[in-house]
């Protein structure tokens, strides 16, 4: 590397460390949102439909810098599920059917694909990438024709969203989140036992899909807390002139020199 090479790296060294400090003046120290959308469940109960219901959620995050946040997250889900609701005729005649709710507790990672600051023009757009590991909860609602299993369920969610910064404080964001779930009974029905549909007699099984997992589509407004550094703005003293000023100014120098000609050396 030659001295002309080494001049150009300095001075592109000393531009963006300059650049990065007039951003860091404006610091984004956290983020609340809320967000609704629908939601839905893979599992063993008539597999070849989606039963699609209204969930809603919330969340803090504590950004770490411009690409990575940390995100504490909570989410609702309500499931109803029946096997009368498929085409496919196995299912048709098993005829089990479930209805619970859940809550979902998450802690997860919110990754930037861009460098995302609120409200600059250039910064104010990204896509996001987020993972982490959480909990799911089921509620009193727990209706099912093939009795209950577990309350408590560990998730593994993955989301992919796009946000959007419309002023120094408030931001739009939409996206897809998918929770695998380490547990097959989240329906009450597993791929490996038998079931008896006791109004028939007959006996089934699950529909081999593996685990239950849940999926959701949100749409979702949050806040920023904001920090901003700088100097104290500059506090202007306010001056009253009397209009005497200058005459006293005036009249006590004059006087200094009549005497100064009395003054002996």
């Amino acid at each position: 590397m030659n001295i002309k090479h080494l001049l150009i790296l300095i001075f592109l060294f000393f531009c963006a460390n300059s650049f990065g400090q007039h951003l860091e003046l404006m610091d984004d120290k956290g983020e609340a949102g809320v967000m609704v959308g629908y939601g839905s469940y893979n599992g063993d109960i008539a597999p070849d439909v989606q039963f699609i219901k209204m969930n809603y959620g919330a969340f803090y995050k504590k950004q770490v810098n411009e690409f990575i946040g940390i995100r504490l997250n909570y989410q609702s889900f309500s499931l109803s599920v029946n096997d009368n609701k498929s085409s496919n005729s196995y299912a048709i005649a098993r005829d089990f059917n479930f209805q619970r709710n859940f809550h979902e507790l998450t802690l997860m990672s919110q990754l930037y694909f861009n460098r995302f600051i609120s409200g600059r023009d250039n910064y104010r757009f990204s896509p996001y990438l987020g993972f982490g590991a959480g909990l799911l909860i089921s509620t009193s609602v727990d209706n099912s024709s093939n009795g209950s299993s577990n309350n408590q369920y560990p998730v593994i969610p993955i989301n992919l969203g796009l946000k959007y910064s419309i002023s120094n404080h408030i931001n739009v964001f939409a996206e897809y989140k998918y929770s695998f779930t380490t547990s097959d009974y989240i329906d009450h029905l597993s791929d490996i036992r038998l079931y008896k549909n006791l109004a028939t007699g007959a006996w089934f099984q699950g529909s081999k899909s593996g685990k239950d997992n849940l999926l959701s589509v949100q749409i979702g407004v949050s806040y920023n807390f904001r920090k901003v550094y700088g100097p104290d703005p500059i506090k202007q003293q306010k001056h009253k002139n009397t209009g005497t000023d200058i005459d006293t100014k005036g009249s006590k120098s004059s006087k200094m020199n009549i005497f100064k000609l009395f003054k002996r050396n």
